[in-house]
């Protein structure tokens, strides 16, 4: 009876900790939703969240994708939790199609980052993860708000090239580091 009922507790424990750390990056992409910097020529703001999308899968892997899940829906249900707030017309705005990004580019890194440990795998890696988030960004800024495939590239990726580069280098060197 004693050892079912310790296995019980770890079995609780266990799911706290889960919780607990779904809940900690849910928290931190609101955050660094919120840390931006708004250019008058693009309706995209410049965030911190790709660094923390990215650092996200390399500590916690699949739970960083499940957090993204949860993150997106409590923001589509209403929660300010993205840049510019929330709620069901957000699938609607310009910046949507980076938010689906960033859960496209984390199924992607889950999949492709460790498969080497070294620090150009990891350049490599946060590098095609950009990508997918450009790409469905500006797939994005195209149908929210009818602009052409050029335009959309002009004001939703050129603007962040430079920020991107530094948060790619910077989770490639902390991934590096991390040893994990």
């Amino acid at each position: 009876m004693l050892v079912k009922s310790l296995g019980l507790r770890f079995s609780f424990l266990k799911l706290v900790r889960e919780i607990l750390i779904v809940s900690i990056f849910v928290f931190l992409l609101t955050l660094s939703s919120k840390a931006r910097i708004y250019f008058p020529f693009s309706p995209v703001p410049a965030t911190l969240q790709t660094l923390v999308i990215f650092l996200g899968v390399v500590f916690w892997r699949e739970k960083a994708v499940f957090s993204q899940l949860i993150w997106i829906f409590l923001g589509i249900l209403g929660l300010p939790l993205f840049s510019r707030g929330g709620g069901s017309l957000y699938i609607f705005s310009p910046t949507f199609g980076y938010i689906s990004g960033f859960l496209v580019a984390s199924l992607f890194l889950v999949k492709f980052l460790f498969l080497k440990k070294n620090f150009y795998w990891y350049l490599l890696s946060f590098s095609l993860a950009n990508l997918i988030i450009y790409i469905l960004g500006v797939v994005g800024i195209v149908l929210s708000l009818k602009i052409s495939f050029l335009s959309a590239i002009g004001i939703g990726v050129f603007p962040f090239i430079y920020g991107d580069f530094l948060k790619i280098v910077l989770a490639s060197l902390i991934t590096k580091l991390s040893k994990v």
